[in-house]
């Protein structure tokens, strides 16, 4: 009985140890949205907290409808990301990616009353501007920028080429 008890106290401390950026995006990376949300929030790291967000993104993604409540919940992360660290630019493309979705469901009017097309341009802007490298960011500021032009949607892209349509986008910013 004493082993237990003094197993469990040298054991507690190591399991209250908040996991590292590496740590989160590993379990994000095996496919455990869920445990990679918990981890990045207890990281309290804005690499953590971006990684949430991106499994949260993820997570719906493979629903087979959108999930209003989902996407609030990544925008929290991402906006706790940015608060950690606003040069962190992962969380400010999931931020971006977040606001994007859910104008996709609100739809261009309700979006552009929020603001969000500016939100995401500001986001993406300086995710760009702190890690011009970073391949994530570089590309959903040239989609931006192609919606915004009213050519091209991410998420229209493969049902207008199987239909051989045109792209669009349905919230320009």
């Amino acid at each position: 009985m004493k082993a237990a008890v003094l197993a469990l106290l040298v054991l507690a401390p190591v399991s209250a140890a908040a996991a590292t950026a590496d740590e989160v995006y590993a379990i994000y990376a095996r496919g455990d949205y869920e445990q990679a949300v918990r981890a990045g929030e207890a990281s309290n790291s804005a690499a953590g907290m971006a990684t949430a967000a991106r499994a949260v993104l993820a997570d719906d993604v493979l629903r087979d409808s959108p999930c209003m409540p989902c996407l609030q919940r990544a925008e929290s992360l991402a906006r706790q990301a940015v608060a950690l660290d606003p040069h962190h630019a992962f969380g400010q493309v999931w931020l971006a990616v977040a606001l994007g979705y859910q104008a996709r469901i609100t739809g261009a009017v309700k979006a552009r009353m929020a603001n969000t097309p500016a939100q995401s341009k500001t986001a993406l802007d300086q995710a760009v501007h702190d890690d011009p490298g970073n391949a994530f960011a570089v590309s959903a500021l040239g989609m931006s920028r192609s919606c915004a032009a009213g050519a091209v949607s991410w998420r229209d892209w493969p049902m207008a080429r199987a239909k051989r349509k045109p792209w669009r986008c349905s919230t320009a910013p």
